[in-house]
C-alpha cells in the first residue's frame, strides 16, 4: 500500500509514520516534496541518517527507511480528576499540554527509539499516554505545595507552566519532545466549594443569630422597660384600692379598658413578690425518672431508673404523705411512690387478670390511702400501710368506659377523676375490705362490702368527652376533645363554660393564681401556650415555633412538651414572647416524654 503524504499532513490523530521508502518513491516519481508542517528523517542504504525540512525536496535514490513528523505542536489535554491541596482539600486538574517533536536528527532518533519503538506510526493518543506520567507528577507536587484558594486562582495558574517545564525536562531530553508555548491548567474543587459554601452559610447564620439576638435583646429591654412601667401603674391601683375597702386590685383591673388590662393582669403576675421557685421539673421517659432544674435544664439533676416487675412508666404527679412531699409514677399495672432520697421507694402493684396496653395515668393520696386511675382498669385503692394488697371502686360507674383519667383530691379529702363524659366526685367512707395478694381484679372477695357502703358517687355532666382534668381554687376544670373548657364549683353541680369549643382538643389545663387573679394555663397542640384570666377576655400567649401538647407553670417558668414529645419549651414567666431554652430529652434519654410534673419538695 502506497504512502500518502497528503493523507498524512492533514491528519490531526497522526504526529509521526514510518515508512519503507518503496511505499514513498515509485519508477516514475522519485522525487518528493515535503508541504508545510511535515519533516522526515531518511536513513541511507549505505550512510548516516539525515533530516529534511518541510518545503524541501528529498531524492529516493539510495533510501531505505523514512520517517515523517509533523513539526507543527498539538495539544494533549489531561484531566486529573483527584488530586489533594496542601490543606486538604480534593481537587480536580484540566490540563492542556503544548507539544512538539524536535527536528534536529539526534532528537528524532530519540523519538524513534523511545515514543515511536517498534510501531508503524505515533498517533496523538499514544503520545498523551506516553507524556501522562509525567504531567500528573508535575500536576500533583503542584497541588500538593499550594492550598485550595490559592490553586483556585488564575495567578497560579500561570506559574504551572514554569514547574511543568521542570518535571518535563528529563522525558523531553530522552525522548526528542519539547513543550511549546500554549501549556495551560485550569483547576476546581467541589469539596472546597462545599466546605466555603458552608463557612459562608455559617458567617451568614452568625451573622443572623447575632442579628437576632440584637433584636431580642432590644425587645427584651422593651418588655422590662413596659413592665417597669406597668408596674408604676399596678402601685397607683394597688393606692386606690387601699383607699377603698370595698374595692380590690383585680377589680380596679377589671374596670379599665381591654386593651389595657392584659398587660397590667401579666405584670400583676410578673411582679408577684414572693413567687415560689420550683426545685425541679419530674419527667417520666422509658423507665427513667428524670429530675431538671428550668433554671439550667441542659443537663439532668438527677435520674433514677424505675425498672421493676409493674412494667413501663406511664405518669408522674406529687402528693404530701406524712407532711412530706412524695412522688407517685404509674406504670403499667401499679404506682411506684417515692419520698426522700434516702427512703426506699415502694411499689403498689395490682394484678388485673388479663394484659394491659395503657398504664396508670394518674395517681392521689388522702390521708392513708393511694388512689390511681386505669382506662383499661378504672380506680384502684390501696392503703399505703398495705402495699401487697388492693381493691377497686366504681366498678360498676366505670365499666366499660374508654377513658378513666386524672384522678386528684380536693382540700374537702374528696377524690374527682374523668370518665367519657362525665366528671365523677368519689366521697370514701368507711374501710373496704382489701383484696388478699396476688388476688386478680376479676373476682370480688365475699368479704368485701358492698360499694355503697365504702363510698359515695356524685357524677357531673359535661358535653362532651373529657380530655384533662384539674381541680385548684374551689373549682372543678375539665378540658374537652372539642376544645371547651367547662368548670363546676367544687360544692355545687351548675356548669359554667370557661371557653367555647375550638375545634382543638384540650390536652393540658393547669390553674394558676397570682395577685388575687386566677389564670389557667391551657396547651391544645398549638404553637403557643394560653394563659387565660377567669372571668375576663385578657389571655398571654407563650409563644413558639412549634405545637405544644403539654404545659404547666414552674416558679419563674413557663414548661411545654412539644407535641412529639421530644423536647421541653421552657420560657420565663415574665417573657412570653420566645423561649428561653429548648431542651432535647430525646437526645438525652432516646425516649419520648410521657408525661411531667413539679416537685417543689424534697422528695
Amino acid at each position: 500500500m502506497k504512502f500518502d503524504l497528503s493523507v498524512f499532513s492533514r491528519d490531526p490523530a497522526l504526529v509521526a509514520q514510518s515508512v519503507g521508502a518503496q511505499e514513498v518513491f515509485s519508477f516514475l516519481a522519485r522525487t518528493i516534496t515535503l508541504p508545510h508542517g511535515c519533516a522526515v528523517m531518511a536513513w541511507a542504504t549505505a550512510g548516516p541518517s539525515r533530516v529534511i525540512p518541510q518545503g524541501m525536496s528529498l531524492e529516493g535514490e539510495g533510501i531505505s527507511r523514512l520517517l515523517f513528523v509533523r513539526t507543527s505542536s498539538f495539544t494533549l489535554d489531561y484531566a486529573f480528576p483527584k488530586l489533594n491541596s496542601q490543606d486538604g482539600y480534593e481537587i480536580s486538574a484540566r490540563v492542556a499540554c503544548g507539544m512538539q517533536v524536535v527536528v534536529e536528527r539526534a532528537e528524532l532518533a530519540a523519538f524513534c527509539d523511545r515514543v515511536l519503538g517498534s510501531a508503524a506510526s505515533v498517533t496523538l493518543d499514544r503520545l498523551r499516554q506516553y507524556c501522562e506520567e509525567a504531567v500528573y507528577a508535575a500536576a500533583e507536587s503542584f497541588a500538593k505545595a499550594r492550598p485550595a484558594a490559592e490553586l483556585l486562582t488564575p495567578r497560579a495558574w500561570a506559574e504551572f507552566d514554569a514547574h511543568l517545564a521542570e518535571y518535563f525536562k528529563p522525558l523531553g531530553f530522552a525522548s526528542g519532545l519539547a513543550l511549546a508555548d500554549d501549556t495551560r491548567i485550569t483547576i476546581d474543587s467541589a469539596d472546597f466549594a462545599r466546605a466555603a459554601d458552608a463557612r459562608r452559610t455559617q458567617q451568614l447564620r452568625e451573622q443572623r443569630i447575632a442579628e437576632e439576638r440584637r433584636l431580642r435583646d432590644m425587645a427584651t429591654d422593651a418588655r422590662r422597660q413596659h413592665l417597669a412601667e406597668l408596674a408604676g401603674t399596678l402601685d397607683k391601683l394597688r393606692d386606690m384600692a387601699g383607699k377603698e375597702k370595698e374595692t380590690t386590685l383585680p377589680d380596679l383591673i377589671r374596670a379599665l379598658d381591654p386593651s389595657q388590662r392584659g398587660g397590667l393582669y401579666h405584670a400583676l403576675l410578673a411582679h408577684q413578690p414572693g413567687r415560689r421557685s420550683a426545685a425541679s421539673l419530674l419527667i417520666v421517659a422509658g423507665d427513667e425518672l428524670i429530675w431538671i432544674d428550668p433554671a439550667s435544664p441542659d443537663k439532668p439533676a438527677r435520674r433514677l431508673s424505675l425498672t421493676s416487675e409493674i412494667g413501663p412508666l406511664r405518669s408522674v404527679r406529687t402528693a404530701m404523705w406524712e407532711s412530706r412531699p412524695v412522688i407517685l409514677v404509674g406504670a403499667r399495672s401499679g404506682v411506684h411512690v417515692l419520698q426522700t432520697e434516702q427512703d426506699p421507694r415502694q411499689v403498689f402493684a395490682f394484678d388485673a387478670g388479663r394484659e394491659l396496653r395503657g398504664g396508670v395515668n394518674a395517681a392521689a393520696i388522702i390521708g392513708e390511702d393511694l388512689f390511681a386511675t386505669h382506662s383499661e382498669v378504672g380506680l384502684i385503692h390501696w392503703r399505703l400501710r398495705r402495699p401487697e394488697s388492693f381493691e377497686l371502686i366504681c366498678a360498676k360507674t366505670l365499666n366499660g368506659r374508654k377513658s378513666v383519667r386524672d384522678v386528684q383530691s380536693d382540700d374537702a379529702g374528696k377524690l374527682w377523676l374523668a370518665a367519657d363524659r362525665q366528671v365523677i366526685c368519689v366521697t370514701p367512707a368507711g374501710k373496704a375490705q382489701p383484696f388478699p395478694a396476688g388476688h386478680a381484679l376479676g373476682a370480688e372477695p365475699p368479704s368485701l362490702p358492698p360499694q355503697n357502703a365504702a363510698h359515695s358517687e356524685t357524677i357531673l355532666e359535661a358535653p362532651a368527652v373529657i380530655t384533662t382534668l384539674t381541680v385548684a381554687g374551689g373549682r372543678i376544670l375539665a378540658g374537652m376533645e372539642n376544645g371547651q373548657i367547662a368548670s363546676w364549683q367544687a360544692d355545687a353541680a351548675l356548669r359554667e363554660s370557661i371557653r367555647p369549643a375550638t375545634g382543638q382538643a384540650v390536652e393540658s389545663i393547669t390553674w394558676l393564681e397570682g395577685g388575687g387573679v386566677p389564670r389557667l394555663l391551657v396547651a391544645d397542640r398549638r404553637p403557643y401556650v394560653d394563659m387565660m384570666v377567669l372571668g375576663d377576655v385578657s389571655s398571654t400567649k407563650y409563644t413558639t415555633n412549634q405545637p405544644i401538647r403539654w404545659a404547666l407553670p414552674a416558679g419563674d417558668w413557663i414548661v411545654g412538651v412539644n407535641d412529639r414529645r421530644d423536647q421541653l419549651v421552657i420560657w420565663r414567666i415574665e417573657d412570653p414572647a420566645e423561649p428561653a431554652s429548648v431542651i432535647s430529652i430525646g437526645q438525652l434519654c432516646g425516649r419520648s416524654v410521657q408525661d411531667i410534673a413539679i416537685a417543689c419538695g424534697a422528695a
